[in-house]
């Protein structure tokens, strides 16, 4: 009884106005092939896609089946019923749709960080001046005797907070006594995620200082020791303790790092009259 009835769904099938005897059956049937090819460029990436060729797909999509919305309904009402021509034309319109969408998608993507990058630049910006105005209030409240710390002006005489001049005394008992070494510190503007430069003016006669005057310092370098939480105030000081404990194992300056290896109480000597340069 149940291959009978089999037999006779699959003869009606068979003999139906829509069935495989007509063109009704194998016209969407052959469309499938390029719902087919739409799945297989869906693994593609979008930036390999072509954005002509898609809206070219959407528009043929869009010829065959009037968008595939009004094919879908016109399967359903049409003499005989076309559920077939219904379902391919609605997913050859929904991949091509989706290709299209992917291909805009990525261009916006790529176009982002020309409005983004700046939004971040501003927000980084923000954060530095922030933290260095707080680093002017605590600096202007308590700081170490003899040294001196204060930002630069704008052309309007507003405050530069990323470039500041400072002042760093020589400790006592040592070469470098009785005399302030003038010191620029330039901010970033990704400060305090990455270290400020700091450069002596004139640039100083010293084994670790570059011959343009940029201080090599492990805490003025973001590979090294800088942390975020370094302040002005441990910045200056540890730049003081650098003139005369230098680090023969970071040399910047090949004369003066010869020298303090080589000849200590010539080295002195140039030293003291670096110091009586410098005395104010």
């Amino acid at each position: 009884m149940s291959s009978v009835a089999s037999t006779s769904l699959f003869t009606r099938f068979l003999n139906s106005p829509a069935g495989p005897k007509t063109i009704h059956f194998w016209a969407p049937t052959f469309k499938w092939g390029i719902v087919i090819a739409g799945l297989s460029d869906l693994q593609k990436p979008a930036d390999q896609l072509s954005l002509s060729q898609n809206i070219c797909t959407l528009t043929v999509s869009k010829a065959l089946g009037v968008s595939g919305l009004i094919w879908t309904r016109y399967g359903f009402v049409i003499t005989p019923v076309n559920r077939l021509v219904s379902a391919v034309n609605f997913s050859v319109f929904l991949i091509g749709t989706t290709q299209v969408m992917r291909i805009l998608n990525h261009r916006q993507t790529i176009k982002a960080p020309d409005t983004i990058l700046p939004q971040k630049a501003n927000m980084s910006t923000g954060i530095a001046r922030s933290r260095l105005m707080e680093e002017r209030k605590q600096w202007r409240k308590d700081h170490p005797h003899g040294f001196w710390a204060r930002p630069g002006r704008n052309p309007d005489s507003s405050l530069d907070l990323m470039n500041w001049t400072c002042g760093i005394p020589g400790k006592d008992d040592t070469p470098w006594e009785k005399a302030t070494y003038k010191l620029v510190m330039i901010f970033p503007e990704d400060y305090p995620s990455k270290p400020p430069k700091c450069k002596f003016t004139p640039p100083l006669f010293h084994p670790n200082v570059y011959p343009s005057g940029t201080v090599c310092l492990s805490i003025l370098n973001e590979d090294e020791g800088w942390k975020p939480a370094i302040t002005v105030k441990q910045i200056l000081l540890g730049v003081q303790d650098l003139l005369n404990d230098p680090n023969p194992e970071s040399p910047a300056q090949q004369d003066a790092y010869m020298l303090f290896r080589k000849d200590k109480k010539e080295y002195e000597r140039r030293v003291r009259e670096q110091a009586a340069v410098n005395r104010t």
